[in-house]
């Protein structure tokens, strides 16, 4: 992991012009959410209870979980205050979005996750892809990094 996130690729190739590909995989490694739950959040999902800014996983709005457990509060971690998620939100609430992750359309199964798949398994599973250059392998014995195998 240290070697994806610390990668220039990750820090300067311009993944926060899409800011969907930068901030579900830094979520997810903080947070230990599914994908689909990160995707499809709202921006009124993120705020301060007793002083702590937190993700609030549920299913309303029309959003989907995979199970009744999985609706929860989860705070955020201080990383990622640093790196900027804060500001994010209060830059992505300022254009009156209601999605955190605007770009990102629910399928028809109400998959929001769908491009943040496709991009991990595009960008990072390819043999010629960045993550043989991070040195990370495609194989291993119990299977075939995924998305989650990294969080």
């Amino acid at each position: 992991m240290n070697k994806l996130f610390s990668s220039e690729e990750y820090q300067v190739d311009g993944f926060r012009k899409r800011s969907d590909q930068y901030w579900v995989m830094l979520l997810s490694l903080f947070t230990g959410a599914r994908i689909n739950e990160l995707c499809q959040l709202l921006t009124k999902d993120i705020y301060k209870s007793d002083g702590v800014y937190v993700i609030d996983i549920n299913d309303g709005d029309n959003k989907k979980v995979k199970t009744k457990s999985a609706v929860r509060i989860i705070p955020i971690h201080k990383t990622l205050i640093v790196l900027g998620f804060i500001e994010y939100l209060e830059v992505i609430s300022k254009h009156n979005h209601t999605k955190l992750f605007p770009t990102l359309k629910p399928d028809k199964n109400r998959n929001c996750a769908r491009h943040i798949s496709r991009f991990f398994n595009e960008k990072y599973k390819k043999s010629s892809g960045f993550i043989i250059h991070c040195g990370i392998k495609k194989h291993t014995d119990k299977g075939v990094k995924v998305f989650h195998s990294f969080i």
